[in-house]
């Protein structure tokens, strides 16, 4: 996601993201299907929160708003988040799920969908 696709308290869809490509970089495509191109109303707990953030990535020398909201210009790496989503699962003592299932539980929770 980059800044230029929020609009107002909307998260515009429309951005898929390629990783594991050998001795490649990532590839950004529109996503595969019609439908994966949406729009989403943003919570206003997160709007407040991305504001914050918006404002510290600001006093990075090379900001624009077609920077990456996350990752510092680069994406964050699905091996990262799984590394994360092990090592919590483990301290907390519960079954490790797959990210997918994490992320779309957490989305339906805060309301997005």
């Amino acid at each position: 996601m980059r800044w230029t696709d929020i609009n107002n308290n909307y998260l515009i869809v429309k951005h898929s993201i390629t990783q594991k490509l050998k001795n490649k970089c990532d590839v950004e495509t529109p996503p595969k299907n019609k439908s994966s191109i949406r729009t989403l109303q943003i919570p206003l707990p997160l709007i407040k929160i991305l504001k914050e953030h918006k404002k510290r990535q600001m006093k990075i020398h090379n900001f624009s708003e077609d920077s990456r909201i996350l990752g510092d210009g680069k994406c964050v790496r699905y091996t990262a988040l799984q590394q994360k989503n092990i090592l919590y699962s483990k301290l907390a003592k519960v079954k490790t799920i797959k990210i997918v299932l994490l992320i779309s539980t957490k989305i339906r929770y805060a309301g997005i969908i």
